[in-house]
């Protein structure tokens, strides 16, 4: 295959955004300002050729022991077809039951219920590229949905209860 730069094209063209040449479909075009390989579509316009890399940035949900759990995942550079895992201390992934691109910098997902044995996990996402963002050890509690038989106590209960042990220590 001939040096790009030796045929009738003369090199794919680069610069800044300001110098982007005159958009034909299929027009390729080094982007120095965006650090990036571009690709003119009349559907999109210019776009990065190469996909990025998502990272997981923060999840707001927690795991549970026998019911699915729902996630909202924050971060960067989600695709259209991503795939969202939960990994264990073993090493097994667990994919979503149900992944929804909210933008591209969100994702809600669905989990089957998890094991408290392989805590904490990792959240992993991965994009059609197969390129991927993991958060890692983010999902340490596991909740066993059974009822908080726990006796909950107000301040002024708190407050009988140390004086009372207050008075018998000065009464012996």
């Amino acid at each position: 295959m001939p040096d790009i730069y030796l045929n009738n094209l003369d090199g794919i063209p680069f610069g800044d955004n300001a110098g982007r040449p005159t958009p034909q479909t299929g027009q390729p075009y080094f982007n120095g300002e965006e650090n990036r390989l571009e690709l003119y579509s009349a559907a999109v316009g210019w776009s990065n050729i190469v996909q990025e890399t998502p990272s997981v940035v923060s999840v707001v949900g927690q795991l549970n022991e026998n019911t699915p759990s729902t996630f909202v995942i924050n971060g960067t550079n989600f695709a259209a077809g991503a795939i969202t895992y939960i990994v264990g201390t073993n090493g097994i992934e667990t994919a979503a039951t149900s992944t929804t691109l909210d933008s591209v910098v969100q994702i809600t997902a669905t989990f089957p219920a998890a094991s408290p044995a392989y805590a904490p996990y990792d959240v992993k996402i991965v994009n059609p590229s197969n390129l991927y963002g993991v958060l890692y050890e983010k999902q340490y509690k596991i909740l066993n949905n059974k009822r908080n038989t726990k006796k909950i106590i107000t301040k002024k209960q708190f407050k009988c209860k140390l004086l009372q042990l207050t008075n018998k220590e000065t009464i012996t």
